[in-house]
């Protein structure tokens, strides 16, 4: 029936059936293809796309619908089409896609690059310069900085090129991942980075250039060679081989090498080139001075490793050794120095004068700090056919502190809550080998092992005199400038171990050191010491002493080489103004045994009257000078009878106890001790 009234109807009619039959169509069509937006099949996914763009506005409501799909796969599909239609929800999807539903899940990440890469330039690459600005390099957000690099990479839009170099520094190994996508666009935003003030960023853009090669690298590549900083400098070669070929880059290195711009990563680039360039590197090595710290020029890592490459090279010793002088004359640092070292002891003996100046050169490195200088000099000495090196090594090695002494020391400098017991048993240990020298035994001490040790030292090289003393010297000076654990310690160690040293070579020969040793009897050495952090109690810090055990061997040193002559120096150490220094020197005193010393000590007895500042340490000094009174009154039954006749009217200078000028009269010794007859009272009075 609806067929016959449309045949019979008007043409109107038929019209308005037609159009209403390919409505209906379209709309069917509209349909399945926004059903197939979701399709795994990229092709049937493209064509239902197509579809629903070609249908314009007819499509929208069907695209709004599929943008609240569950289905990642389906939403950005339609938010594609709803944007190339002209709807700026699409792209919203899109930007809120990738701020804050990738974050929390990554699985997006694929779909979402390959939607904003078939956006295209430029408008993805202007949603997404947006969204680079806004967010952080946070770790969440690392996924969506990634995928708007490979889409820039993929899209190849020079205007991401700004935003990208902005933000190099902040994200190096991504910007370097991204630069070289893009090619020569690169290169005049290489070149400014090249030229601005932080080296960072000049580093990163020499790395970036490697994956640009040509000749317009080239140029930069030639400024950076010539940076100021020397590690924007040593990013260059490598970089420089991947961009240029071989030829090219072993010219410019050179070059540069010439012009006095080195580092380790150039020399070594060009050992890797070829020959090794023997004259250049020798000039390098002469001309380069440690004690000159510019910015720019040579660096003690590119001499050092011309060093290496030198010692594989058939070059005279008459042509390398003066310049290896030369150069320790100029004090390099302890790694160079060793290299020096190292390298003229591989070279070996030259003859004539020539070994006699190296000698001279490595003599004074036997009393370095760093035990790999000392080492690498005895060794080349050795070679050279002088044993001095070996031997100091040799007595360093047998005078130095071990067992328990040593791990008390460890522990003192480490800290912990055991540490101040530790530095009090320390203090103890003082007076337990003072003891055993009395007044007596220190007189037969001095006496009996001098004719000894004389003898032995007539087999000893006489320079070793000098170069322990020297060693010392140089081990007082770092203490102060150190601050490491390993670093305190092992100088604390050094410096006990020359004292002992020096004390075993005896008094005719170690007398030389007497300024030395006095040094050592006043070190004071304070670290913070940061105790251990037990349970739920704040970790604490306090500063501490840790010299005791220079001061100690320093004072062990001098009573044996001196005895009871060595009385002048601890008298000496007394009035230091380090309180650490006269708590040494009361407890030797104490048990020495000298009655000299009483006026002395009894200026520490009451803190009140003291000088030092701090109570705390007063009140220590008290309590030590008390018991070296009483240590030395034991041990000096006629102490009473020698003071009575040490007086201001009547002095006897065997006894050195008249009252010094300038001090109370309380202290003086004829109100200290009762008068020894009556007589002597009236006359006093």
């Amino acid at each position: 029936m609806a067929w016959r009234r449309y045949l019979r109807g008007s043409g109107h009619e038929r019209e308005m059936v037609v159009n209403f039959l390919q409505a209906v169509r379209a709309q069917w069509r509209i349909w399945q293809a926004a059903a197939s937006l979701g399709s795994p099949d990229d092709a049937e996914r493209a064509q239902a796309m197509q579809v629903l763009e070609c249908a314009g506005h007819q499509s929208i409501p069907h695209l709004r619908h599929a943008v609240r799909s569950s289905f990642p796969r389906t939403q950005f599909a339609a938010a594609v089409v709803l944007h190339r239609l002209g709807d700026p929800e699409g792209m919203a999807i899109l930007s809120e896609a990738l701020q804050y539903r990738l974050p929390l899940n990554p699985n997006l990440a694929p779909e979402l690059e390959s939607t904003f890469v078939a956006v295209g330039a430029p408008d993805a690459v202007t949603l997404l310069l947006k969204v680079w600005g806004q967010l952080p390099e946070w770790t969440e957000n690392q996924q969506a900085l990634h995928l708007i690099c490979r889409v820039w990479a993929r899209l190849r839009d020079p205007r991401a090129l700004d935003a990208l170099c902005l933000r190099a520094q902040r994200i190096p190994d991504l910007f370097l991942e991204t630069i070289p996508a893009f090619g020569t666009a690169a290169l005049p935003h290489l070149s400014r980075m090249a030229a601005e003030r932080d080296p960072q960023r000049r580093m990163l853009a020499a790395r970036a250039l490697a994956s640009i090669p040509g000749e317009e690298s080239l140029e930069i590549f030639h400024r950076l060679l010539r940076d100021e900083d020397p590690d924007v400098r040593a990013a260059v070669p490598e970089a420089l081989l991947i961009a240029c070929g071989t030829q090219k880059t072993g010219a410019m290195l050179l070059a540069a090498l010439q012009e006095h711009y080195s580092t380790a990563q150039l020399v070594e680039m060009l050992a890797r080139l070829g020959d090794v360039p023997v004259e250049p590197l020798l000039d390098l090595v002469s001309r380069w001075d440690p004690q000159t710290r510019t910015p720019a020029g040579d660096t003690g890592g590119s001499v050092k490793a011309a060093l290496v490459l030198l010692q594989r090279v058939s070059c005279p010793n008459s042509q390398l050794i003066p310049v290896l002088c030369a150069l320790l004359q100029r004090k390099p640092d302890a790694d160079l120095t060793t290299e020096i070292a190292h390298l003229i002891g591989v070279r070996g003996r030259s003859g004539g004068t020539l070994d006699r100046e190296v000698r001279e050169t490595l003599l004074p490195l036997l009393a370095h700090t760093d035990a790999r200088v000392r080492e690498a000099a005895a060794r080349a000495l050795n070679r050279l056919g002088d044993a001095v090196g070996q031997r100091m090594l040799q007595l360093l090695a047998e005078c130095r502190l071990q067992g328990n002494l040593l791990s008390r020391l460890e522990a003192l400098i480490r800290g912990g809550p055991e540490a101040t017991a530790i530095a009090a048993q320390t203090m103890q240990q003082v007076s337990q080998w003072v003891s055993r020298l009395s007044r007596e035994k220190g007189e037969r001490i001095d006496h009996s092992r001098s004719a000894g040790q004389m003898h032995r030292m007539g087999s000893r090289d006489p320079r070793l005199i000098g170069l322990l003393r020297r060693l010392l010297d140089n081990t007082l000076t770092l203490l102060p400038r150190l601050s490491a654990f390993n670093e305190v310690n092992e100088t604390l160690m050094l410096a006990a171990s020359a004292i002992r040293a020096l004390a075993r070579l005896g008094r005719p020969a170690a007398a030389e050191a007497h300024a030395e040793l006095r040094r050592a009897l006043r070190c004071v050495r304070r670290s913070l010491i940061h105790e251990e952090h037990t349970g739920g109690a704040p970790r604490r810090s306090e500063v501490r002493e840790v010299g005791t055990v220079v001061r100690t061997t320093a004072a062990e040193a001098l009573i044996e080489l001196y005895g009871p002559d060595s009385f002048p120096f601890f008298l000496e150490a007394l009035y230091a103004p380090h309180p650490e220094c006269a708590e040494t020197a009361i407890l030797v005193l104490g048990r020495l045994g000298d009655a000299r010393a009483l006026p002395h000590l009894q200026r520490f007895v009451t803190p009140a009257e003291t000088t030092r500042t701090d109570s705390k340490s007063s009140t220590t000094l008290s309590a030590a000078a008390v018991q070296a009174i009483a240590a030395i009154r034991r041990t000096n039954p006629d102490v009473m009878t020698l003071l009575r006749a040490s007086t201001v009217v009547d002095s006897r200078p065997d006894t050195l106890l008249r009252p010094a000028a300038g001090y109370a009269q309380e202290t003086a010794s004829e109100a200290l001790l009762r008068p020894a007859t009556p007589e002597a009272d009236n006359d006093r009075e």
